[in-house]
């Protein structure tokens, strides 16, 4: 898309930083996020009427790039997992009767009480446990 705009605004040469087939190979090549084109504008290029002058990759650059796109992807797909495990957690929670995580009465919910950690639980009866006494009605 981008050499066919470049084409038709008749700009006379494109200059890259990366290939797209290294850039590809960081998202694991059929990542629905980063539907990357076997496409080199090159190619695109040739198949047009005009001359247009193409440059890349860049050397020194590609390296760059690579190592900068590399770094955000990892955040990226971080952040993605971080959801996905929220949006679970969040569907374990309904129907709880205090918005504790029921898990078939295994594990346990390290719930925050005047900067004091307090270790609760459900059973598999379904009843919540913990070391204090909680007035749920406050």
């Amino acid at each position: 898309m981008c050499t066919g705009t470049i084409y038709w605004t008749n700009i006379g040469r494109i200059v890259y930083a990366a290939s797209e087939e290294k850039l590809a190979d960081l998202t694991g090549g059929d990542n629905a996020e980063n539907m990357t084109m076997s496409m080199p504008c090159r190619r695109v290029v040739e198949a047009g009427q005009k001359d247009i002058e193409v440059v890349g990759p860049v050397r020194g650059w590609e390296d760059k790039v690579l190592e900068e796109s590399a770094k955000w992807w990892r955040r990226h797909q971080q952040s993605e997992k971080d959801a996905l495990q929220q949006q679970q957690e969040q569907m374990q929670r309904q129907g709880s009767t205090n918005g504790s995580v029921r898990s078939n009465g295994v594990g346990a919910i390290p719930i925050k009480v005047e900067d004091e950690s307090i270790l609760s639980s459900i059973g598999e009866d379904g009843e919540y446990k913990a070391d204090l006494q909680i007035d749920w009605m406050t």
